[in-house]
């Protein structure tokens, strides 16, 4: 049963939203078999282009929405910074948390009259971070808060400058931001709230269980060694989700009210 619930932790993590979209929605993706493939191309899809659109179709002149973004350090550590590094951490974060189920497997900490309960929960963790409709919810609570902008008034939201092409008008630039680039740093942020929820189940589910626990430990922070560190492989995701808070702050953007 050790051997069974190993198998189901491994690489338990490593899927789920928004990596089953493509799949979900029949569209045909190239195959990216490393991580970096697939930061890049989340670069060129979430930022370079809108600096290409900034170039090609600017929203009033072409020198000033250039100089406003490349001044928006926001939109750098949203889409340049932190898009690449979420993409990161769903195979380093990911595999991490994987170890950290088959060391529960593995390491006598569940007693063998629980493996089946294990074995269970992790099917059902599993099951949950690959479940379709998780796809789907995510893509559509990302777009519900885009739709939610429009509703309520883009100049109302301190859009940068460089998206603005009037007075409630978009530029390409705008567009492009609003319905590839927020979308797709949503999509990531989301995914990982989702696998969070569904690892924080499991804990909760192991820790009702009646675990052989050591009191005490000789080196102490040893008995810990196999928790992910604070610098360890879960720091992409760190970063990347301190990287896309903080350059929402009002002080983070050049906004369209500076424009004169």
């Amino acid at each position: 049963m050790t051997n069974e619930a190993e198998a189901e932790g491994h690489d338990l993590f490593e899927w789920g939203p928004p990596r089953g979209l493509p799949s979900l929605v029949r569209l045909s993706v190239p195959a990216l078999p490393t991580v970096r493939a697939r930061a890049l191309l989340a670069l060129a899809v979430g930022w370079l282009p809108l600096l290409l659109l900034i170039l090609i179709l600017p929203g009033h002149d072409r020198a000033g929405d250039l100089r406003h973004f490349l001044r928006d350090i926001g939109a750098h550590a949203r889409f340049a910074f932190a898009v690449p590094l979420l993409l990161v951490a769903h195979v380093e974060t990911a595999r991490r948390l994987g170890a950290v189920v088959r060391h529960f497997a593995i390491s006598g900490l569940i007693p063998p009259e629980a493996g089946d309960g294990l074995k269970a929960e992790l099917a059902r963790a599993r099951a949950a971070v690959r479940a379709p409709v998780a796809e789907l919810l995510v893509l559509l609570a990302a777009y519900a808060i885009i739709l939610w902008l429009f509703a309520t008034g883009i100049s109302n939201h301190g859009l940068p400058a460089w998206t603005i092409a009037g007075p409630g008008r978009l530029s390409a630039a705008g567009w492009w931001h609003m319905l590839v680039s927020l979308p797709l740093l949503l999509t990531l942020l989301m995914g990982w709230l989702w696998r969070i929820l569904i690892w924080t189940r499991l804990l909760h589910k192991v820790a009702a269980m009646d675990l052989r626990l050591v009191v005490a430990h000789p080196t102490m922070p040893a008995a810990w060694a196999f928790w992910p560190s604070r610098s360890g492989p879960s720091a992409p995701l760190r970063w990347g989700s301190a990287a896309s808070l903080r350059a929402v702050s009002p002080t983070s953007t050049c906004t369209a009210t500076r424009r004169r």
